[in-house]
């Protein structure tokens, strides 16, 4: 009976050992279970033949695995614990709001951005659900939307209303993505939205103010669809002087980085001599008003220095404006415009309150667009920032780790449909920790940046290099085989000859490099990455103590 019961326990260890050699647990683990195995059977041994020999090294056996087991699930925890440390880090650093939903028991948490957009205190977030977020009214979509993702749908960003703390109404943009285990289980969902309740009511404004003048709001529409660069606000002003009761024509005054009003646009003037001139605030006619103004008396123009006086007069025609309408634009409470409309033929024209108010109405309707034609440029500014930080190497500029991956992974499923080969090539620099230590990490940082700069300067258009991390880089090489590769690696060999230069040092690094082929070596990033890894080790064991020592120079 205890021989069969060793025999169970030897194999019920080696079932484990191998279920958990294929999961994401330390390699460590499973090597311990495997020792703990081989002191079962060394017990079993002993059972059998009565050797103390066996005994002896059932014991040993035993000693060994539990001190490595300890070390190595020490080690699995604290990596794991670090893992979720950088996830949270990730998460929370986000400028957008993100709620994570866990499919298993429907509990839900919040970064710091959700808590912001939503206005509740941390402890009170503890208490809500998905459900005291999305609207009653919102709740079939809501489903609709989660019925899709659960299908494994990619579904495009869609708007949504939360509820904010105390009812208050909010409008989101929302992408929802499923996340699922390692068993291709669903295990959460993720929301990602960004407050768009601001854009919306500007929308709302908009739709409001179209009824004061249908013609003047097509102008704007216009415009802000071409962008609002130079020739457009041309445009603009064109359009609007043919629909304003009364303009003969206009101009556009834009304050500027240096703080002064330029002209950015003209209509019946002469352009291109006006665009030489500019204002100082307390120079202009307008004397800095915030408010629409009727201007007929033009002294302040005829108090100009020579030059800037003679092209107000022969190219903006001042001796024949009669009168003057100035519609300022103001953005966050500042005059950032001033929209002048001109009469050539009447001092009256604009003296109606209607036509008043009609320019009143327009300046504000203009002033609400640019101010979300800014803030959708700053969104997409952040946007852009964000996806390219998510993307690239800080220190180096290079590709990081994350686009390697998804990179490679595209590259590999294109290659498979053309059955064409691909190679992955893994560097390590030998000795940089000796730079390091002699020089600093400062140093180091430049010499990386060094570094990069080199090994991209000899990459084909087609081949992607990315920093892994440390002094860790990594080539993928599409549509290349066996035959290139060598000529690929003495060519990145011969690059390390000459020295890198960093404040006035020469520095002499070599490099380790492993290689893995694709489909021969694996039929995913990880399998060749392994590979790449394992024979860039074997190269450095190969080559340890003749060539791997860095060497600094004055």
């Amino acid at each position: 009976m205890t021989v069969l019961s060793e025999s169970v326990l030897v194999g019920a260890s080696l079932v484990v050992a191998f279920v958990l050699k294929r999961s994401l647990v330390h390699p460590g683990i499973p090597a311990g279970l495997l020792l703990i195995s081989l002191s079962v059977y060394m017990d079993l041994l002993q059972s059998i033949t009565g050797l103390i020999l066996f005994e002896t090294l059932a014991v040993v056996l035993s000693i060994i695995a539990a001190i490595v087991l300890l070390y190595y699930i020490v080690l699995h925890v604290r990596n794991l614990r670090i893992m979720i440390i950088e996830h949270e880090t990730i998460i929370n650093g986000s400028n957008e709001g993100v709620i994570l939903r866990n499919l298993k028991d429907n509990t839900v948490r919040f970064n710091e951005a959700a808590r912001k957009i939503l206005g509740y205190e941390p402890e009170e977030l503890k208490r809500l659900s998905i459900y005291d977020i999305v609207l009653p009214q919102e709740l079939e979509f809501h489903g609709e939307m989660m019925e899709r993702v659960m299908k494994g749908e990619t579904i495009s960003p869609y708007e949504a209303r939360y509820a904010g703390k105390n009812g208050k109404e909010i409008d989101v943009q929302v992408n929802a993505s499923l996340v699922k285990n390692d068993k291709g289980i669903p295990d959460y969902i993720i929301f990602a939205f960004r407050d768009i309740t601001r854009i919306k009511a500007m929308e709302l404004s908009l739709r409001e103010l179209n009824r004061f003048h249908r013609a003047l709001n097509e102008v704007v529409t216009e415009a802000l669809e071409s962008g609002l660069d130079n020739n457009a606000y041309h445009d603009f002003l064109f359009r609007c002087v043919e629909a304003f009761p009364g303009a003969d024509a206009g101009v556009f005054l834009l304050k500027e980085e240096d703080e002064r009003f330029h002209y950015v646009a003209a209509c019946n003037y002469d352009f291109e001599e006006l665009k030489k001139v500019s204002f100082a605030t307390d120079e202009l006619i307008q004397a800095n008003s915030d408010r629409v103004t009727v201007i007929k008396d033009y002294a302040v123009d005829y108090e100009m220095d020579d030059e800037r006086q003679r092209i107000i007069l022969t190219a903006g025609r001042l001796g024949e404006i009669k009168s003057t309408i100035t519609i300022p634009i103001l953005i966050d409470g500042k005059v950032m415009m001033y929209f002048n409309l001109d009469s050539l033929k009447s001092s009256t024209v604009f003296d109606n309150p209607e036509i008043q108010e009609i320019a009143a109405s327009f300046g504000r309707a203009v002033a609400v667009l640019l101010s979300r034609l800014r803030l959708e440029r700053e969104l997409n500014k952040q946007r852009e920032l964000m996806e390219r930080l998510s993307m690239e190497d800080p220190l180096t500029g290079l590709p990081n780790r994350r686009y390697f991956f998804d990179c490679s992974a595209r590259q590999i499923e294109y290659l498979r449909r053309r059955k064409e080969e691909m190679t992955i090539l893994y560097l390590d620099l030998n000795d940089f920790k000796g730079v390091n230590d002699t020089m600093g990490h400062d140093f180091g940082d430049e010499l990386l940046k060094e570094v990069g700069k080199r090994l991209n300067s000899i990459c084909r258009s087609s081949d992607l290099l990315a920093r892994m991390g440390g002094d860790e880089f990594v080539y993928v090489l599409p549509s290349t085989g066996k035959e290139e590769i060598a000529e690929v690696i003495k060519r990145i060999r011969n690059s390390f000859k000459e020295p890198f230069v960093v404040e006035n040092k020469s520095i002499y690094l070599s490099t380790s490099i492993g290689k893995a082929l694709f489909p021969e070596d694996g039929q995913s990033v990880r399998e060749l990455l392994i590979v790449a890894d394992e024979r860039m080790y074997s190269d450095k064991d190969r080559t340890n103590g003749r060539i791997n020592k860095s060497r600094i120079e004055e």
